[in-house]
């Protein structure tokens, strides 16, 4: 496996539900259990917000020309899961080479592929959008020290292991 998330994903898990709904026809989403990581989007020639990645090894990340929209919370999986929808995805759009750059939103489905034996990948990542909240124990400060905004939740702890999680503002 070529990161700590392998797997078919979206960064923005998306609008995540306190309760279940039966019936979505009156529901109006709680915004505020939306969790952003970059948002981003694209109006013809310029980008807004987003995320910048690339790879030091070719074909070890794949991405997909779309964006999910989960509303509801019903497609999006923990973490960022598309794997229930890979089916639907169909192939990826793109292999990334190696040292090429690209943008994609936080709804963008990509996945780190496995490597081959003895690669030494290096992945960058830059979140220049909005985020929710900022995973101490996964992500680099800005060794500048610009500080995050005041309104970013700090969680501290393995966000892949809800038992290891505590989080201030």
């Amino acid at each position: 496996q070529s990161q700590r998330r392998g797997g078919l994903h979206v960064e923005s898990p998306g609008a995540m539900r306190t309760k279940e709904i039966g019936d979505k026809s009156n529901y109006v989403p709680n915004l505020a259990y939306y969790h952003h990581w970059g948002m981003g989007d694209s109006y013809s020639e310029y980008l807004e917000g987003g995320i910048f990645l690339a790879s030091n090894t070719s074909n070890s990340t794949a991405i997909w020309n779309c964006r999910v929209h989960d509303t509801f919370g019903d497609i999006i999986g923990p973490h960022g899961c598309l794997k229930r929808c890979r089916a639907i995805l169909g192939n990826p759009t793109k292999i990334l080479n190696a040292g090429e750059l690209v943008w994609i939103s936080d709804r963008t489905p990509h996945e780190s592929l496995p490597l081959f034996d003895g690669a030494n990948r290096q992945f960058f990542r830059l979140v220049i959008g909005e985020i929710a909240f900022w995973f101490a124990d996964h992500s680099t400060p800005n060794p500048t020290g610009f500080q995050l905004p005041s309104i970013v939740r700090v969680i501290h702890g393995n966000k892949f292991n809800s038992n290891q999680i505590c989080s201030s503002w």
